[in-house]
C-alpha cells in the first residue's frame, strides 16, 4: 500500500520523469517504517474498539 501511495502522490506532484523510479523506491523506504509502525500501533486500538463496538 505504502508503495502505490507513494507512485501515487510522486505522479500526482511531479509527473513521471527519467529519475522517477529512483525517487519511487526511496519513498518507499523510507515511509514504509513509519507506516509499518503506525499500524502496529492502531491496529490493536481500532481492532478493542471495533470489540467492543458490536459486542
Amino acid at each position: 500500500m505504502v508503495c502505490i501511495v507513494s507512485a501515487f502522490v510522486l505522479v500526482i506532484s511531479q509527473g513521471i520523469h527519467s529519475g522517477f523510479a529512483t525517487q519511487w523506491v526511496k519513498s518507499c523506504m523510507t515511509t514504509w517504517p513509519i507506516a509499518f509502525a503506525a499500524v502496529a500501533i492502531v491496529a490493536p486500538l481500532v481492532k478493542r474498539i471495533v470489540g467492543r463496538i458490536t459486542a
